[in-house]
C-alpha cells in the first residue's frame, strides 16, 4: 500500500519508521500539519528516527 493512502487511513496514533538522511528530508517535505501530523526526527546511526504523531482535529 502506498504510504499516502496508510497516514491518510490508518488507524494509528503514532508511526515510527527509521529512514535514511534523504529519507528524512523527503518525509518533512510531504508530510506534516497540512495532512494533520506532527514530525520529529532524531539522529539513529547514519539514519534517523522520524516519529509521526496524528494531531487532534
Amino acid at each position: 500500500m502506498e504510504v499516502g493512502w496508510y497516514l491518510r487511513f490508518g488507524q494509528a496514533r503514532e508511526i515510527r519508521v527509521l529512514v535514511s538522511k534523504s529519507g528524512a528530508a523527503q518525509i518533512r517535505h510531504h508530510v506534516g500539519p497540512d495532512f494533520g501530523w506532527s514530525v520529529s526526527t532524531e539522529p539513529e546511526g547514519d539514519h534517523f528516527l522520524v516519529t509521526l504523531r496524528r494531531e487532534a482535529r
